[in-house]
Order: structure tokens, then sequence, then C-alpha cells
């Protein structure tokens, strides 16, 4: 048994995490001289030990990731699997996120644009967009007319 730095609980040897506050507790290889390291990303290492190849992450030293045969082939898999897990890491929704905040900009910019130079008039069913002619201020003066319609009419019969 040994105990936790945390929370001086006893956990077992074994044990990668305490099962009481959930501190890493696990030995890291690296720093004991266990394995040695073979590559190193910005998120992973890669670690060599006597029987395997061990893929290690940065913040959690001493919880192994994945681990492949002391082989050939075996580093050959740790590599390729290294690379695929740092080239996970990049958000890839970020360039979509950041097209799609473009284009609702240009879209807006343009409707923006066009409703500025052409302004439709109402369709029918919309009486409350248009104003009453009383309310509206022309600034054309329209002068009374001189005479009414019936003496018009009148001289011309």
């Amino acid at each position: 048994m040994k105990s936790c730095y945390r929370c001086a609980d006893q956990v077992q040897e074994a044990a990668l995490r305490c099962r009481f506050c959930g501190a890493n507790v696990a030995v890291d290889p690296l720093a004991t001289g266990e394995a040695e390291e073979v590559d190193k990303g910005k998120r992973y290492v890669l670690a060599s030990s006597a029987e395997s190849y061990t893929i290690y992450a940065l913040g959690e030293p001493g919880i192994p990731v994945k681990t492949f045969p002391r082989t050939d082939d075996g580093v050959e898999d740790a590599l390729v699997e290294m690379q695929r897990l740092e080239r996970a890491v990049r958000p890839r929704w970020l360039p979509v996120v950041l097209g799609l905040f473009i284009a609702a900009g240009a879209f807006y910019l343009i409707s923006v644009t066009l409703s500025t130079f052409y302004n439709p008039p109402p369709s029918f069913g919309q009486e409350d967009h248009i104003t009453p002619f009383s309310s509206r201020s022309s600034s054309i003066s329209v002068a009374p007319p001189t005479t009414s319609c019936r003496s018009r009419l009148a001289s011309r019969c």
C-alpha cells in the first residue's frame, strides 16, 4: 500500500488514481528511469521500456494511453498512433464555425445593402406599413380650386 500525496489515504500499489480524491498516484516511468523517451509531442510522449512502447499523456504522467509490443512493427504503430493523437488535438470544427460566421456576416451585409437600394412596396394585406394620408408631411403644397366643379360643369352646358 502507498499513500496518496493529496489526501494521505492508503491506496493499492497498482492503483493509477486515488479512489477517494481522484488524484493521479501512478508512478511516472520516465521520472524513475524505468523507460526512456523516444518521441515527444505537444500533448503526448512515446516511451520505451524493457517490454513495450507506451504512449503517455503529458498532463497525466504514469497513466498509459496505449501500449504496443517491443518489435519493429510495434514502434512503427506507436509512432503512427502518437501522430494521430497529436493531430486529433487540433479542433477540426474551428474552421467550419469561422466559415459559418463569415458567411452569415456576408449575408447580413448583402441584405442590408440591398434593402437600402431597393425598398419594395408593401404587399397586399400589410396595411400597418402604410401611413395614413393625414399624417404624411408633404413638401408639395396644392392650392385649393377657385371654382367649384358645379360651376365648371354649368358653364360647359
